[in-house]
């Protein structure tokens, strides 16, 4: 397995999902927002407060960008080439994004600590691929 390889596509992963979920984050009170305002007549509307449910058995974006920035994360820092600072950036901002996910429905503070944490890891990952890729 080549190294470089896998440290290039593990920051593309890491970047492109930071950026989906700080997508997901932002767009969802607008999804929210259009869902009540278009059931606003209905006596009985069943599915508004549902789109995003994380219980009630749905499937939780949350966590799944969680793992794969976890293993975007450790993927990235397993290269050679990447420098102490990025490595430290790169679990700090995972540790940030991680706690702002899991305590997000209990403070307004921990939803703004996610969307920073995701502009960190893409910033992160961006300047770890460049690093990885100049060293070679």
């Amino acid at each position: 397995m080549n190294n470089n390889k896998t440290t290039y596509n593990s920051d593309l992963i890491g970047m492109v999902s930071s950026f989906l979920c700080l997508l997901h984050c932002i767009a969802m009170p607008f999804v929210l927002a259009f869902y009540s305002f278009q059931d606003m007549g209905h006596k009985h509307s069943n599915h508004v407060g549902h789109v995003h449910a994380h219980a009630h058995g749905s499937f939780n974006w949350d966590y799944f960008f969680v793992l794969l920035c976890f293993i975007a994360v450790w993927s990235s820092v397993r290269n050679e080439h990447a420098t102490p600072l990025l490595k430290a950036l790169l679990w700090g901002f995972f540790a940030m994004f991680s706690v702002g996910i899991l305590f997000e429905a209990y403070a307004p503070f921990f939803q703004y600590l996610g969307y920073i944490a995701s502009i960190g890891l893409i910033f992160s990952h961006w300047q770890n691929y460049r690093v990885c890729r100049v060293a070679h």
